[in-house]
Order: C-alpha cells, then structure tokens, then sequence
C-alpha cells in the first residue's frame, strides 16, 4: 500500500492515466518510469505534452488530495522476443508504406516517409511490453478537498493525512459521510474544513460494487476472472527489432524497412536509440539466417561476392 499526495487535480490525473497506460512499475520507479517513457511512442509523447500543456491554462486554485492506492499481484508472465509479433492491421500499414516508397520518387521519400512514420506510431505505437506483466487489481482510496483558503491549507493536509491512520473515525466530535458510506470525524478540526472533504473509493479489478478493503481483496483472490493487467514492467521491445526477428519473410527488404523507422523514431523523439547487447545480437542472428537462406540460391560463378558478404 502506497500514499501520494497532489497539490493539483491535473497532477493526480495525470499520476491515474500513467498508472492506468504504463503500469505500477513505471509509476512508482523513478528508473523505470524514464525507461519506460524513453521507449513511448512519439506522437503518445507529443500528445502528453499537449494535454499538460492545455491543463496548465486551467485554474487549479486551493486543491489537496492524498491517494492511498493498495496494489495486489495476483499471477505474472513474460512475453519474449520469439512471441511479439505485430498485429494484422500494424503489418498491412507497414506492407503499405513499403510498397508505396518503393513507387515514390526519390527526391520525396524522405518527406512522404516521415509523415507516413509519424502516422503508424500514432496509430500502433513504437514498443511493445515485454513485462513482467503482473495481473490482479488495485485498490484505490482518494481523500481530497477543495475551495479552501490559503491559511487554511495546512490544516486541510493534516486531515487528509490523518484520514489514512489506521484510527479513522475513532474520534468523536464533527461528522462528514462522504459518498462512500465513510465518516469523518475529527473533534479537533472545524467543521467547515470536514464539510470540504470529498472521500472516494474506486477499484481496477475486482468487484467495482465492493468499498471495504478486506472484502475486495477476499473476492479478488478466489475469482481470476476479475483481475486486470496491472503492470506491464518495463522492458519494452522496439518495433523494427521485431519486424527484424519475426517478420523477416513479410517484407521485400526487412533490414532497410526496421533501419528506417528506427531512424524516424530517434528524429521525432529526439532521442538516441539505445541497442542493447542482446539487441545487437538479435540483429546479427537475423543477418546470418537471411544470408543462410539467399545462400541455397547461389551459384558457383559468385563465389568471390558470396565470400565477400559472408
């Protein structure tokens, strides 16, 4: 179980989403969310951006919230290179594009692939998880106030903390039933500051109908058919590494299309493309089976050439 606390609503909304898209290893690890964001696709960043950038023309005055949010594991796979392979509707863009370079003339290329690019990670992104994934649910509770003024902030932060103490409501004194059946009570507190206090409990799996903790978990672990995918890990696979290992035989020249859209994917993110040592090896592997495979067509007249590219 873990608490953040936001001193704006576009914060925590953006802190949902990412837990929502990237997973609870990506949001809870500094390492992993710079890893897994570096490996977003381009226009998903670009997008983000926007967004944040529309949130900020918002006013977001006088808002606190504390989100205490208990994430349960349940069952957990990996998805390896040999796996991955790329949807129908992702192969057919991509067979697409090939075929419509290959018509294009030369000084226009590079302008019709970079829109063409640019538009296939829109629409199919630029990685693929490869995991750990983890399936089960989370258990979220948000405590959260607004319209107070700015001496009163303090105050409001102390009670939204104590909101999370295992002691809750054990006090007598002013009462607030929020909307989902808990009372607020603090015989310390004004009463105005009690009224600002909006308490939610909502689920990712499991019963959405069940508000009380111990009764989620209990129905969550014995019912694998409400459990959710929950974190998708972060190692994340390239598309062209796996254009290049597992759809070799989908493209008239597969090492030239996956060079390319690596290329377009470091122009837009502006960010280098880091190859890993396995990665590296990966694309040898593909190299030697593609030539293994042209050398049963040789012929004995080009044994110098034949040489030469082995």
């Amino acid at each position: 179980t873990k608490q953040h606390e936001f001193i704006s609503f576009n914060d925590e909304s953006m802190f949902r989403k990412t837990m929502e898209v990237m997973g609870f290893s990506s949001t809870v690890s500094e390492k992993g969310c710079v890893s897994s964001l570096s490996r977003k696709p381009a226009l998903m960043q670009v997008k983000s951006m926007n967004l944040k950038e529309m949130q900020n023309t918002q006013t977001d005055h006088s808002y606190l919230s504390r989100t205490q949010f208990t994430y349960l594991p349940l069952a957990s796979g990996n998805l390896h290179m040999a796996q991955l392979r790329l949807s129908e509707a992702a192969l057919k863009e991509l067979q697409m594009i090939e075929n419509t370079l290959e018509n294009t003339k030369e000084d226009f290329k590079s302008n019709v692939f970079s829109s063409m690019s640019c538009k296939f990670f829109h629409n199919f992104g630029s990685h693929a998880n490869e995991g750990p994934l983890q399936f089960g649910g989370i258990f979220w509770r948000k405590a959260s106030a607004k319209g107070f003024s700015l001496h009163q902030q303090d105050e409001i932060k102390l009670l939204l903390s104590e909101l999370f103490e295992p002691n809750i409501g054990a006090d007598c004194g002013s009462s607030t039933t929020t909307d989902t059946g808990y009372n607020i009570t603090n015989n310390r507190t004004d009463p105005v500051l009690t009224e600002m206090i909006q308490m939610t409990v909502t689920t990712t799996g499991g019963n959405p109908d069940v508000h009380n903790l111990p009764q989620w978990e209990s129905a969550i672990v014995v019912n694998n058919r409400t459990w959710t995918l929950i974190d998708r890990g972060i190692r994340f696979i390239p598309i062209w590494y796996i254009v290049l290992s597992n759809h070799k035989c989908d493209f008239k020249d597969v090492l030239k299309l996956a060079s390319d859209f690596q290329k377009a994917y470091t122009i837009l993110t502006k960010k280098e493309v880091r190859n890993y040592p396995e990665d590296e090896l990966a694309d040898i592997n593909v190299k030697a089976q593609s030539i293994m495979e042209d050398a049963k067509q040789w012929k004995e007249s080009d044994n110098d050439a034949h040489l030469e590219m082995l």
